[in-house]
């Protein structure tokens, strides 16, 4: 070695070099370019070049471990770098798919109530804005159920009161009718009318109120036990209307017998009278007894 060594002192002219590029040039006349041992039995990189004209061969050489520290510094960053960006990548996902779902949840949540579905709540268990967000959703679903399950009560009880309502004022108009025609009744008995005149006005107002298409008042005769037809309208022969026995034994009738009224309404369903021979089987009828003193 021709030149001081960096590493060794007073190595000029004094310390042998004997490394692979020297032999080969020695040898061989070749020159390289490579890694391998030099004089101190450390690798490293190295170039040689053979000055013939001087028999000087040239080396210059460092370290391997020197040589590559900053690639392999390069190398690290790059991993580092590759992690904390598939690390953030990651961390993005997370966080993205962390927020979708609970958005899309109450998308879902907010469609099903539009639909009428307000019994639906959010399940969202977290401790942020968003689990917020599902608590004030939660509570105003409740509060909305809560004030529709009370109208519709109240729409319940509304339209309860109004049934019941009509159904008062129908007795009421019903009660009033029935009392018009007590007072009609009353009337006719107390204006001190002949027998005739009192029954042509009964006959009207019953015929009035029955709509009916033929009318017959028959009077008892308690003393003689018989029956008077008084009237007929419109005239039919008395034998072709109600059975001879009958008027000559009132207690026949039912009517009379028990002194209430009878409705056949329809005579295929009830019992007819069997006092009344005119259509009996056919129209409905009914008697009605009046007590006059």
């Amino acid at each position: 070695m021709i030149t001081e060594s960096r590493f060794t002192d007073k190595a000029a002219l004094k310390l042998t070099v004997d490394t692979l590029p020297v032999r080969k040039i020695l040898e061989e006349s070749k020159e390289m370019v490579g890694v391998y041992e030099d004089y101190r039995g450390v690798r490293v990189v190295g170039v040689s070049a053979y000055i013939p004209e001087y028999g000087w061969i040239v080396l210059a050489e460092i370290d391997k471990a020197e040589a590559f520290a900053s690639l392999i510094l390069g190398i690290a960053a790059l991993v580092v770098g590759c992690i904390s960006g598939a690390f953030v990548i990651t961390l993005g996902i997370v966080f993205s798919v962390s927020m979708a779902r609970p958005i899309s949840d109450l998308k879902y949540a907010i469609d099903r109530f539009g639909q009428g579905d307000i019994e639906y709540t959010l399940n969202i268990q977290r401790r942020d804005e968003l689990g917020d967000l599902a608590n004030s959703f939660n509570d105003m679903i409740k509060k909305i159920a809560s004030e529709i399950t009370t109208r519709k009560q109240i729409n319940v009880e509304l339209h309860r009161e109004i049934a019941e309502r009509k159904r008062i004022e129908g007795e009421r108009n019903q009660n009033i009718a029935d009392l018009k025609r007590l007072i009609e009744f009353s009337d006719l008995v107390s204006n001190e009318l002949q027998e005739a005149m009192l029954v042509k006005h009964m006959v009207h107002v019953i015929k009035k109120y029955f709509n009916s298409d033929i009318i017959a008042v028959l009077i008892l005769d308690s003393k003689n036990g018989m029956i008077d037809v008084s009237l007929i309208d419109p005239p039919v022969a008395v034998d072709k209307l109600i059975k001879n026995e009958v008027i000559l034994d009132p207690s026949l009738c039912r009517v009379i017998r028990t002194g209430q009224k009878f409705i056949a309404r329809d005579v295929g369903k009830e019992p007819g009278c069997e006092c009344i021979l005119y259509n009996a089987k056919e129209y409905a009828h009914a008697c009605l007894p009046l007590i006059v003193e």
